[in-house]
């Protein structure tokens, strides 16, 4: 149903049908995950600012012969040295079986495809993280967090890394909208041939686009110094590759 990767964690969500998560993922890189001296507790450090702590209630069998916990809702396995992965699971019967069918590493999943790509952007930016949801047969990024520096906080969190863009890009609708604020935050402009909202107010810039090129595009900037505001990348830096999915890119800063 949905997924999210970076370099410190993954997490997939899938489901009978959308709007029912009934399996939830997560599969931390080396060393995100602490478990406690007396094995009561796994501390999953994730951020800088945040973690993920399970409460460990006893052991469970082995997973392809790696020691596994559970946790509540939840099973814990390491699946490699110092690598650790966490499955909500809906039916405990069922859980040891999804986590021995997990693979590991690259080629595991396809490529997730993006309907925009960066470009004449600083050489120092680097995609951290993303909000993936499968879309025409395609893992289609949704939102894209960037960074220009140490990799900090996952996709989809709502905060934003100071000076560097977070991207939300989703095939138009006809209930695709941009929010306009009062008291003069808010501002209607067409920029290269789009009718877009901009916002400004308290250091931070956004730029929502309801329909451009198929697409609709919403940039998020914090920070007073940006190296580049969102109008400017929006205009100059930004390929829209349009709904369809033969025309996304595995590249998103070319």
């Amino acid at each position: 149903m949905s997924g999210g990767t970076g370099r410190t964690e993954m997490y997939v969500k899938a489901g009978p049908h959308p709007g029912k998560t009934v399996w939830s993922l997560t599969v931390y890189s080396a060393g995100r995950c602490q478990l406690s001296t007396a094995q009561k507790e796994m501390d999953c450090t994730y951020s800088a600012s945040g973690g993920q702590t399970a409460s460990i209630t006893g052991l469970a069998p082995a997973v392809r012969g790696h020691r596994a916990f559970w946790a509540g809702g939840s099973l814990i396995w390491q699946y490699a040295r110092g690598g650790w992965a966490l499955l909500s699971y809906g039916a405990r019967h069922d859980a040891l079986k999804v986590a021995a069918h997990v693979r590991y590493g690259e080629g595991a999943a396809p490529p997730i495809m993006f309907p925009a790509q960066l470009t004449g952007v600083p050489r120092t930016w680097q995609v951290s993280s993303v909000a993936y949801r499968p879309d025409a047969g395609v893992l289609r990024a949704s939102q894209y967090s960037l960074t220009a520096g140490a990799i900090v906080l996952a996709a989809g969190s709502g905060e934003f890394r100071p000076n560097v863009p977070d991207l939300d890009t989703d095939p138009a609708t006809s209930h695709s909208s941009c929010h306009f604020y009062p008291n003069g935050q808010s501002a209607r402009q067409v920029i290269a041939g789009y009718k877009v909202v901009v916002n400004h107010w308290s250091g931070l810039q956004q730029l929502c686009a309801s329909h451009a090129h198929g697409l609709a595009v919403f940039i998020g900037e914090a920070g007073s110094h940006p190296a580049i505001g969102v109008i400017a990348l929006f205009d100059h830096h930004l390929r829209l590759l349009g709904a369809n999915p033969a025309n996304w890119t595995k590249t998103p800063i070319g």
